[in-house]
C-alpha cells in the first residue's frame, strides 16, 4: 500500500522537452512498477528527464537498480536521465556499501 506521505509524479517542464519526475519520502519496491511505467513513457516523449527528490527517508536497492536500468535504456535512445536527490547520509552509505558508487557520483547530494 502506498503511504500517504509518498507522492511519485511527473510534472511537465516548460523548456526543451524536459520532464521532471518527483520522488518523495519513501521510494519502495511496491512502487517500482508504477514508476517504471511512468518513466518509460517519459523516455518515449522527452529528450531529458530530471528525477528529483527531497527528503527521501527510505529507498530500496531494487529501486536503485531500476533507476539505473532506465537510465541505460534512455541512453540507448539518445535520451538523458539526470538525478537530483536529497538523500540521508544513511542512504548514501547504503549505496556505497552495495557498489552503487557510479550512481552516487551522478547524484546532487
Amino acid at each position: 500500500m502506498k503511504s500517504n506521505n509518498t507522492s511519485n509524479k511527473s510534472k511537465k517542464a516548460t523548456n526543451d522537452k524536459t520532464d521532471i519526475y518527483v520522488l518523495k519520502d519513501q521510494v519502495l519496491v511496491n512502487q517500482i512498477e508504477t514508476v517504471k511505467k511512468n518513466l518509460l513513457s517519459l523516455i518515449d516523449k522527452s529528450n531529458t528527464i530530471q528525477i528529483v527528490g527531497d527528503n527521501i527517508k527510505n529507498i530500496d536497492i531494487t529501486f536503485i537498480q531500476i533507476l539505473l536500468a532506465l537510465k541505460k535504456s534512455a541512453k540507448i535512445k539518445n535520451k538523458q536521465i539526470n538525478f537530483n536527490l536529497n538523500l540521508s547520509e544513511d542512504i548514501v552509505v547504503l549505496l556505497e556499501n552495495n557498489g552503487f558508487i557510479e550512481f552516487n557520483k551522478n547524484l546532487n547530494i
